[in-house]
């Protein structure tokens, strides 16, 4: 019964006011989302350049294929 006592307390509390590291892990968290988002955005313009400019079925497959074992 305390547990879940101390849980509910947890939860009550303001995220942000529960501990300085937790703002700290999702400060760094949005920054790696943030990051992982304009790189997936930088490597789509990068596809649809040369999928505009080459149009080849071999080129396009090769950049799939680089991007799935990337992944």
């Amino acid at each position: 019964m305390r547990q879940i006592s101390r849980v509910v307390r947890f939860f009550s509390i303001p995220f942000c006011m529960r501990d300085s590291m937790a703002v700290e892990e999702i400060t760094i968290l949005l920054l790696l989302v943030l990051l992982f988002l304009s790189l997936c955005a930088q490597l789509y313009i990068v596809f649809m350049k040369l999928y505009t400019h080459i149009c080849s079925v071999e080129v396009v497959w090769f950049m799939l294929l680089l991007l799935f074992f990337l992944h």
